[in-house]
């Protein structure tokens, strides 16, 4: 069976928003092969990241990083945690012996702010927040920042503005070797709410450091197909989130088997992490095994389980 067959067939149930268009990645504009990336490869280097503004939200943000890394993640991501020193959680990741790979800027100081990034007026505040969120991230070793757009009405001059502070962002982010992310979501009055918009944000700003983070949750909702949605992100793709749908809650549950569709990211040229943004469903300990019964699942996947921090080069336990 191959890929696309594969993927197909993980996708299940008569909810399923699928269409017969071919996910054929050599054929979508602007499609870079990975050289030498193959299905072994992918098994072998995929990382999975936990998102700890949905994950262990009841601990400390220092615990809740310890608490990723012994639930078995590679990674972790992080929605606003200014309201801890950067050399405090640099300080916490670094003990956990775990990578940290997004943080998002402040989504605001207003009542119903969601991202400021694309509202006239606030032009300031939202290079404000860009600096503040490239510092922070420098700081930690964060890779990557996801700059909040906001809710607009979708106007030129909202995307207009939009546009000059991503390429604010992506200058400043160049400095420091990062990545700038755009999301688009499902929320109705979000400035971003589909891949297609995301890539022609991307392609008016034209900064090669400016990349998509695919959401598989908001991305169910906004498409019509969701693996033509990949192959049309293809090569634009900066991180991957994903969660069960139509729900939110632990990844084995839903209408998509991941085992099926992760490997279709890998065809298109992704190498990062996969970003858990889920709620649980219960007891966060009670889910957690979807986890390493993934890990299992995936083509040729390494079956050894991440290095326990007890087992590291330090010996240190988080």
């Amino acid at each position: 069976m191959g890929l696309l067959e594969s993927a197909r067939n993980g996708l299940r149930g008569p909810g399923c928003k699928v269409t017969l268009r071919m996910l054929q990645p050599e054929s979508r504009v602007g499609f870079q092969p990975n050289s030498g990336l193959t299905q072994k490869r992918y098994g072998r280097a995929v990382k999975f990241s936990a998102n700890l503004g949905f994950l262990w939200t009841n601990l400390p943000l220092p615990a809740a990083i310890a608490a990723a890394r012994g639930a078995g993640f590679d990674a972790v991501e992080f929605h606003a945690p200014y309201h801890l020193p950067s050399a405090e959680l640099a300080r916490a990741v670094a003990d956990a012996s775990i990578d940290a790979v997004s943080i998002n800027t402040r989504f605001g100081d207003q009542d119903g702010d969601f991202g400021i990034a694309a509202i006239g007026g606030r032009e300031s505040q939202a290079r404000d927040f860009i600096d503040e969120a490239i510092a922070y991230a420098a700081v930690v070793g964060c890779p990557a920042v996801h700059v909040t757009a906001g809710r607009t009405e979708r106007s030129d001059e909202a995307e207009a503005t939009y546009c000059a502070n991503l390429s604010y962002a992506a200058n400043q982010a160049a400095r420091h070797d990062m990545t700038i992310l755009i999301e688009p979501l499902s929320d109705p009055h979000y400035h971003l709410r589909s891949v297609d918009q995301g890539l022609q944000t991307i392609a008016t700003v034209a900064a090669p450091n400016l990349k998509l983070l695919f959401d598989c949750f908001h991305a169910w909702h906004n498409e019509p197909d969701l693996l033509a949605a990949i192959g049309e992100a293809g090569a634009h793709i900066g991180h991957v989130q994903f969660a069960s749908l139509p729900d939110r809650h632990e990844p084995d549950q839903g209408v998509v088997d991941y085992g099926h569709v992760l490997p279709t990211f890998a065809a298109m040229g992704y190498t990062g992490a996969f970003g858990a943004e889920y709620h649980p469903a219960g007891d966060i300990d009670d889910g957690i095994h979807w986890l390493a019964d993934l890990r299992k699942r995936l083509p040729d996947a390494d079956r050894a389980s991440p290095q326990s921090p007890s087992q590291s080069a330090s010996g240190d336990t988080p």
